[in-house]
């Protein structure tokens, strides 16, 4: 089939003069252009669709990093949590030891006492043994 050329070189069909049409893939002919062009048309398509993919892949990305700075953020308020529920149970330790101190103290007191207090009852008995014997005898 007679195939030709256009001015911008695109072969026709039923065109005569095809015969002295250049071939499309020569350098510098218009229809080495029109190749050269529609493969940077496709190459920018790829381009684009793979920037699409690696936005995605990074939103997802950011997506996780976040949920991970979110649960980091969790987990540091919980040991912030902890450390202050220590920090009480501490105090409230210091306190208690503080307080059987205190109680251990006043029990020694009263065993004091209560040991001073039975030998002063014993005199006491023994005395008003003495005057009950002075009394009957």
């Amino acid at each position: 089939a007679d195939v030709a050329q256009s001015s911008q070189g695109i072969a026709v069909a039923g065109d005569p003069e095809s015969e002295n049409v250049s071939s499309p893939t020569e350098v510098g002919s218009s229809g080495s252009y029109n190749v050269n062009l529609a493969r940077q048309v496709a190459m920018g398509s790829q381009l684009g669709l793979r920037f699409e993919q690696e936005a995605k892949l990074l939103k997802k990305f950011i997506a996780r990093v976040a949920r991970r700075d979110k649960r980091i953020q969790a987990q540091e308020l919980e040991i912030k949590n902890l450390e202050v529920l220590l920090e009480t149970e501490a105090v409230i330790k210091r306190a208690a030891e503080e307080k059987s101190v205190g109680l251990s103290q006043e029990l020694e007191r009263m065993r004091a006492q209560f040991s001073e207090l039975r030998v002063s009852n014993e005199r006491l008995s023994q005395q008003v043994d003495a005057l009950q014997q002075q009394v009957s005898g």
